[in-house]
């Protein structure tokens, strides 16, 4: 094959085992490095384009809807963090920006602060007797951000 200055992959990680996956992947992460090449991978695996890439484009019905870093495209999705409390009726009180998490109503989810605010959060629960039962930090997958790029919403 040569050393070619562009590589176009199809779907390279398709039908691979695991182990297979792991390999591949690492070979088309190095592969720039180590021979001064771009590569430019196809696929429709989106966990697999965020596991290997660092700039995207996506192409909607033939048209590029969104390109640049994926860093970027990240920072368009949404940050919460989970809340699960001992009383999270009383906690959605005290906390303004908590809601009832749609996804799953045992949660709230409060818009996404920084570590000393989440704990001063879970500080302030506990001193009005709420328990915090669990924290976690989420953020919008790739494919929530890129479903409403392509102007595919949910549909069921």
């Amino acid at each position: 094959m040569g050393k070619p200055p562009l590589l176009l992959l199809d779907e390279p990680t398709n039908g691979l085992d695991p182990a297979g996956i792991h390999e591949v992947r690492a070979l088309i992460k190095g592969l720039p490095r180590m021979l001064d090449m771009t590569v430019v991978v196809s696929s429709h695996l989106l966990s697999e384009v965020d596991q290997m890439s660092d700039h995207v484009g996506i192409i909607n019905r033939g048209r590029m809807v969104w390109q640049g870093p994926l860093a970027d495209l990240h920072a368009r999705g949404r940050r919460w963090i989970g809340l699960r409390t001992t009383d999270n009726a009383r906690a959605r009180e005290l906390v303004p920006s908590a809601q009832t998490d749609p996804d799953d109503v045992s949660y709230l989810r409060v818009r996404a602060v920084d570590d000393a605010a989440a704990a001063r959060i879970s500080l302030g629960l506990a001193e009005r007797g709420i328990g915090v039962v669990r924290m976690e930090e989420h953020e919008d997958s790739l494919e929530d951000i890129f479903l409403p790029l392509t102007g595919i919403e949910e549909t069921l």
